[in-house]
């Protein structure tokens, strides 16, 4: 039973080491896709896309050279903006049209 019961705890350890390393490579696989996009993009496209990819303004700023308050102050800016433009259109937000009743016409 003592065999039986240090292969579990073996294997759970092993379990959390290989569940650790796999966090480990794809917060480097997210650091090297942020400088891509950043390298690519102005910041402008860069923080939103980034912001929106579940990056934190931390990173962001990281990526692109700038502050963490930039980051933040720019994605503030945007929703404000995104937030003002969608009231003056009349534009709320929610889902998508369906499009079966236009099939049944």
């Amino acid at each position: 039973m003592a065999k039986l019961e240090a292969r579990t705890v073996s294997a759970g350890a092993s379990a959390t080491e290989g569940a650790a390393t796999i966090v480990a490579q794809l917060a480097v696989t997210n650091r090297l896709l942020a400088i891509l996009v950043a390298k690519s993009f102005d910041p402008k496209q860069a923080i939103p896309a980034l912001s929106s990819a579940g990056l934190q303004p931390n990173e962001i700023a990281a990526a692109l050279g700038v502050t963490p308050n930039a980051v933040r102050v720019a994605l503030h800016r945007l929703r404000k903006a995104a937030g003002a433009t969608n009231q003056s259109s009349g534009v709320v937000p929610g889902p998508e049209p369906n499009d079966s009743h236009d099939a049944d016409a």
